[in-house]
């Protein structure tokens, strides 16, 4: 069993290629990520992509599971189209399901590049995934035509099973959607729910983080998020 954990992970220099946090390529056992925070990733290139927490894996005996991490401050240039992910899970066992639970990823920021944005980014239709109990909270603002999203998936027949999250991109619009698959866009919780038949206990909160760096809850303001888990 491999395990990547309690890790305080930034790039302050930056990088003009494809960039990532934390990295886990194939494997053929189990892989833990988690306790890790992944935070101040420097982007310098405006067309590379930036990504927090990458998990890329093809054998048939792996099993992923990214827990209880923190992910922030994902920064790119000004300008430019390079894709930001808080967590990105490309391909997963097709026997069983990976699992991404009690993460929180907070990622904003304003540019005028027209890029898109993923708290969540589900790739690849081989293999199931389970999304349960994070917090994805996606206000960027990229240009005049990028999109933030909460929670996507590559295509409608790829397999995401999530419920318990706090999906919130602020007030949806036509640069805010609360998720996508392929090329449907999900403004709303319900149009997402509707559409995926997924996410029927999730909310749409504001999360009292207690700072932009620190993604605790404030233990002082009533939430959504109090008692709103479900076991994995």
């Amino acid at each position: 069993q491999g395990r990547t954990y309690g890790n305080d992970v930034n790039i302050l220099r930056g990088s003009s290629a494809t960039i990532y946090g934390i990295f886990v390529g194939s494997t053929s056992s189990f892989m833990r990520v988690y306790n890790n925070k992944v935070h101040d990733i420097n982007q310098l290139s405006t067309t590379s992509a930036t990504q927090g927490i990458y998990v890329s894996t093809t054998s048939t005996l792996a099993q992923i599971a990214v827990f209880n991490n923190f992910v922030w401050n994902i920064n790119v240039p000004a300008t430019g189209t390079g894709i930001v992910y808080g967590i990105y899970v490309l391909t997963s066992n097709s026997a069983i399901p990976d699992t991404v639970a009690f993460n929180s990823v907070y990622l904003a920021g304003t540019t005028t590049g027209n890029r898109a944005s993923h708290a969540f980014r589900k790739g690849s239709a081989t293999g199931p995934v389970r999304v349960y109990n994070n917090i994805l909270h996606n206000v960027r603002t990229d240009g005049t035509t990028g999109i933030a999203y909460a929670i996507t998936k590559t295509t409608a027949a790829t397999v995401v099973t999530s419920d318990n999250n706090n999906l919130y991109v602020g007030t949806p619009d036509a640069q805010h959607m609360t998720g996508g698959a392929g090329t449907t866009n999900y403004s709303t919780l319900a149009d997402w729910r509707a559409g995926n038949s997924s996410d029927g206990l999730s909310f749409s909160e504001n999360s009292p983080f207690v700072s932009a760096t620190d993604l605790h809850i404030q233990t002082s303001v009533p939430t959504q998020l109090e008692s709103g888990a479900v076991s994995v």
